[in-house]
C-alpha cells in the first residue's frame, strides 16, 4: 500500500486547520451576542404614565395642605395652649414650655426679657428665636441644651429641649431652621443674622412685613413636617397597590413627588406675597436625601456593568488567542503574488506525483 505523500499531510492539515478556525469564530460570534450568563443586574426602572401622574397629583395635593390657612390656625393653637402656665389639651400639656429660659433671659433684678445671644443687645421684634436660645448646634452659651439643663436639671432640661422646640414648630411663626445661628454677623457692633438680612432684601419690593416672610422662608413648621408625611404615605401606598418593588423606579417617583409638593408649596407663596416664595424645609430635605439615593443605585448599576465589561474584555482575550493560536500555523503572505508562487508550487508537487506513478 503506498505511503500518503508529504504534499497530501500538508493539504489535509490545512483544512483541518482551516476548519477548526472556522469553528473558533462562530464560537466567539455566538459569545459576543449570548451575554446574557453574565448576570448583569439590570433595573426595569422606567416609569410609565401612572407613575407621573400618581406622583404629581400627591406632590400638589401636599403642596395646597402646606399652604392651608386653616390647618395653620388649627397647629397653632397647640403652641399657644403649650405656652399657657396651666394647658387645657393633651398636647398642651404634653409640650408645655410656659417660663423656659430659651424665651426670655432672666435679667437684672430678676427680669425676663428679650435679648440677643451675645446678652448685650436686644432683636428685632418677632425675631427673638431666631437671635437666641432656639439652635440646638448653636456653639454659643444659648445653646438650649446648655440654658434648659442649667434651669431644671440634666435629664428634665434634656426632655425640655424636645418639648420646647417642637411645640414651637407648631406656631405660624415656626422654629429657625437648624445651624441659624452660624450665619450671625455684627454690624454697628450690633449682632445680627444673614438669614434676617436675606428677608428684609426679599420683602422691599413684595406685599409682606418681613416678620411673615421669615416665617415661611427660614423656618420649620409642624405643618410642613405632616405634608412630607403625608405625601410620603401615599408614595408608598402607590407602590403596594401596584406591586413596585424596584428601588429606582420608587427613588424616581418620590422624586417626582416631593418636587412637585416643593414648587407648589413655593408658588403659592410667591402668589400670596407679591414674589416672596414658601419654603417647604422638611420636603427639600427629603427631596434631596432621594436624589442622594438615585445617585447611590445608578452607581452601583455603573460599578455592575463595569465587571461585566471587563469579563467580557478577559473573555474576548482569551477567545482571540485561541484563534490566533489555531491560524497560527497557517502560511500566509503579505500579497497576492506569494499565494500565486504557493499555488505555483503545489502543482509541480503534483507534477511529481503524477510522474512517479507514470514510472511504475
Amino acid at each position: 500500500m503506498t505511503k500518503p505523500t508529504p504534499a497530501l499531510n500538508v493539504f489535509e492539515n490545512s483544512l483541518l486547520q482551516l476548519d477548526q478556525l472556522e469553528q473558533n469564530i462562530q464560537l466567539i460570534h455566538r459569545d459576543i451576542l449570548n451575554i446574557s450568563y453574565l448576570e448583569v443586574n439590570r433595573s426595569p426602572s422606567a416609569l410609565d404614565g401612572y407613575d407621573y401622574a400618581f406622583a404629581l397629583v400627591f406632590g400638589v395635593l401636599g403642596g395646597i395642605a402646606s399652604s392651608n390657612k386653616r390647618i395653620e390656625v388649627m397647629l397653632d393653637k397647640v403652641h399657644t395652649d403649650s405656652s399657657k402656665s396651666n394647658p387645657k389639651a393633651f398636647l398642651g400639656k404634653l409640650l408645655q414650655h410656659n417660663g423656659d429660659e430659651i424665651d426670655q433671659a432672666t435679667m437684672s433684678g430678676g427680669l425676663k426679657g428679650f435679648i440677643n445671644r451675645d446678652y448685650e443687645s436686644r432683636p428685632e421684634v418677632g425675631f427673638h428665636r431666631l437671635m437666641r436660645g432656639h439652635d440646638p448646634f448653636s456653639m454659643s452659651g444659648d445653646n438650649p441644651f446648655q440654658l434648659l439643663c442649667n434651669q431644671h436639671g440634666l435629664l428634665k432640661g434634656i426632655l425640655q429641649v424636645f418639648r420646647h422646640l417642637t411645640a414651637d414648630t407648631f406656631s405660624k411663626q415656626g422654629l429657625p431652621i437648624p445651624f441659624h445661628s452660624f450665619f450671625d454677623y455684627e454690624k454697628d457692633g450690633k449682632l445680627s443674622n444673614w438669614l434676617l438680612k436675606i428677608t428684609k432684601e426679599s420683602v422691599k419690593a413684595a406685599d409682606v412685613n418681613q416678620v411673615t416672610a421669615f416665617n415661611h422662608m427660614f423656618t420649620v413648621r409642624m405643618q410642613d413636617i405632616g405634608v412630607q408625611g403625608l405625601v410620603y404615605a401615599l408614595c408608598r401606598a402607590y407602590f403596594f397597590a401596584h406591586d413596585i418593588k424596584d428601588d429606582i423606579r420608587k427613588s424616581q417617583v418620590k422624586i417626582i413627588a416631593y418636587t412637585s409638593c416643593f414648587f407648589t408649596h413655593g408658588i403659592t407663596g410667591m402668589v400670596r406675597q407679591g414674589g416672596v416664595p414658601y419654603i417647604n424645609w422638611p420636603t427639600l430635605s427629603m427631596l434631596m436625601k432621594e436624589m442622594f439615593v438615585l445617585f447611590k443605585l445608578n452607581y452601583q448599576e455603573i460599578k455592575s456593568l463595569e465587571r461585566v465589561t471587563a469579563s467580557l474584555v478577559t473573555e474576548n482575550r482569551l477567545l482571540e488567542r485561541k484563534v490566533y493560536e489555531t491560524g497560527n500555523s497557517l502560511v500566509s503572505h503579505v500579497d497576492g503574488s506569494g499565494y500565486i508562487r504557493e499555488l505555483q508550487k503545489q502543482d509541480r508537487i503534483f507534477e511529481d506525483l503524477v510522474d512517479f506513478f507514470e514510472e511504475d
